[in-house]
């Protein structure tokens, strides 16, 4: 099945998420921070990033700009994945490069997650509207 990384600080959304997502079949890689998400990405691109906004060494949105400057990497569909509202992120950014998805982790549970990344990884031509999860 496809390979799926999600990159957060939190320990625990990451365990939650990679459990759910493997027990589904996917192939799962975390990362704690963003600079260690671009290195695992760069070595293998993923099908599908879960991507955390608010970390420290290098932030979601740095992420995100980082994946622009690759070629190999500016395609991988990204579902945002953060504790911080939509409203606060802003429409700039959530329509910046491969946004398809948005959940907000304390909303969001496991099977959520789960029905996401198989949604997306069955049709990853739906494109994000901001507006519309707002």
């Amino acid at each position: 099945m496809a390979k799926i990384l999600i990159i957060d600080d939190s320990e625990f959304f990451r365990d939650v998420y990679y459990h759910a997502l493997s027990e589904k079949g996917f192939e799962v890689e975390t990362a704690a921070d963003g600079k260690t998400g671009v290195e695992k990405m760069l070595a293998a691109p993923p099908r599908l990033l879960f991507l955390d906004l608010v970390m420290p060494v290098v932030t979601g949105e740095q992420v995100l700009q980082e994946i622009q400057k690759h070629d190999t990497l500016r395609h991988v569909p990204v579902v945002m994945l953060t504790s911080i509202s939509a409203q606060v992120v802003g429409k700039d950014l959530l329509t910046a490069g491969p946004i398809v998805g948005y959940l907000k982790k304390e909303e969001a549970s496991a099977d959520d997650v789960v029905r996401k990344a198989q949604e997306i990884l069955g049709t990853s031509e739906k494109i994000f509207d901001p507006k519309a999860n707002v």
